[in-house]
């Protein structure tokens, strides 16, 4: 099969995987991370509370904010975070699931076909394509020009032009039940077999709610402009008690906010190309790698 020589063309940016045991190099790792993100804006509201303690010291002007209500708008900042951090979660592991079921249905797909309906050779190509369609889909591309491999060409012309490639491969693929049935399959065979491209559709459906669902509007605007007001008034409540110190505090502070913000942004949305976002070329490789060889074991096994 030919569908993985498309990854190795265009590269892959895989999913940083790691060892939770190596402590140390993963505290001080700065690949994948939020840093180069949110390093920008840390030292924006640093410099912005630099001239605010500069400005205080060399004016001898004494303004104070309540510490216990700077201290209530930061629980409401925290409970915010923590929110969000979860529902970005949820949301990262809801798509992964989906793309355990895709990876499930086109390996029960092609098993059930090859041992029930005979060879599938022009099966495989199929089940293979919709599974790099649907990654391309979710990454904003529906180009399948690139790894066409052993995909029929006009099959392969008609998911081009069409403006849902993985449902047109769908398409093909109830054909491909239906031929099989007017060849003499049974009708319960033929319904099981359709149930696999079923359950594909559905898997599509969940990855696209979650990417054409963001968080609410109105939820992530009240975040950062409560991130805003909590930061830019922190050197108030922190002079009086760190003096030249705050300076250094708020940089710290506003990495920690700033960067669990940023954190839920990533994976909000995880079939993207960030580091942290779902390996979909690898789903796509273990999918055109296992169907295949399904296909090539149970029909050895029938011939033997």
């Amino acid at each position: 099969m030919a569908f993985g020589t498309r990854e190795s063309l265009i590269g892959i940016v895989r999913m940083i995987r790691h060892r939770n045991q190596n402590w140390s190099s993963i505290a001080f790792s700065v690949t994948g991370t939020v840093l180069p993100r949110v390093i920008v804006r840390v030292f924006l509201f640093t410099a912005f509370s630099s001239v605010i303690v500069v400005s205080l010291h060399l004016t001898e002007t004494e303004l104070k904010l309540n510490p216990i209500t700077h201290s209530l708008v930061g629980i409401a900042l925290g409970l915010l975070l923590v929110f969000r951090t979860n529902a970005s979660y949820d949301r990262f592991w809801e798509g992964r699931k989906a793309w355990e079921g895709v990876t499930s249905a086109s390996q029960n797909l092609v098993r059930s076909a090859v041992a029930f309906a005979g060879t599938a050779e022009d099966l495989v190509p199929l089940v293979t394509a919709y599974a790099y369609a649907l990654k391309d889909r979710l990454q904003g591309s529906d180009d399948l020009a690139s790894f066409a491999g052993d995909l029929d060409r006009e099959v392969m012309k008609e998911a081009s032009g069409s403006s849902n490639s993985p449902a047109t491969i769908t398409r093909h693929l109830t054909f491909w039940v239906r031929k099989k049935l007017d060849d003499g399959l049974s009708p319960p065979l033929a319904r099981s077999l359709d149930l696999w491209i079923g359950q594909l559709i559905d898997h599509q459906a969940t990855c696209e709610r979650i990417r054409n669902t963001p968080m609410p509007f109105a939820y992530v605007v009240q975040i950062r402009q409560l991130l805003i007001v909590y930061l830019a008034t922190l050197p108030l409540v922190l002079l009086d008690f760190l003096g030249w110190w705050s300076i250094p505090a708020l940089f710290f502070v506003a990495f920690a906010l700033l960067g669990i913000e940023e954190a839920g942004v990533e994976i909000e949305n995880p079939f993207g190309t960030d580091p942290n976002d779902l390996p979909l070329g690898d789903f796509c490789e273990v999918i055109s790698k296992d169907t295949a060889l399904l296909a090539e074991g149970i029909n050895a096994g029938a011939a033997g």
